[in-house]
């Protein structure tokens, strides 16, 4: 059963400890870093409440990727929380985009881009067969 750890309008981050696995929901207009001020406080909780091997489920279908001058600082927290996700023992991840958005691939692909954990994540439009892959 999924737990809130935290949310807001911005993010929200949930785990399933009987599937071993964090929920994470990206949302909203991202107009200044200031929304992601406490994100890795609030990452660190929810793996905290998962043991090594678990799974990241990432929805992506909400968000509005922040303007330029924004991303850096944005991107630079992102790959903080993805180094915390190794550290802590995440097996793979699932990123849920909607279809027509290349935006949020490219900025995906920039957050992983010289990782190992790149070959770990896959995106997908359809929730329920992300689910599954994470479920294998």
């Amino acid at each position: 059963m999924k737990e809130l750890v935290y949310g807001d309008e911005y993010y929200e981050f949930s785990v399933d400890q009987s599937k071993n696995r964090q929920y994470l929901t990206l949302r909203g207009d991202w107009k200044d870093a200031s929304v992601v001020r406490d994100y890795l406080k609030h990452n660190k909780e929810s793996l905290d409440r998962l043991q090594p091997g678990f799974t990241s489920f990432v929805d992506l279908r909400e968000v509005k990727m922040p303007p330029a001058e924004v991303l850096q600082e944005v991107l630079g927290v992102f790959v903080e929380a993805t180094k915390m996700g190794e550290t802590a023992g995440m097996r793979k991840q699932a990123q849920i985009i909607k279809e027509d958005i290349k935006e949020a691939k490219l900025t995906a692909r920039k957050v992983m881009k010289d990782s190992e954990y790149d070959q770990k994540m896959i995106q997908f439009a359809d929730p329920l067969e992300a689910e599954k892959w994470l479920d294998m």
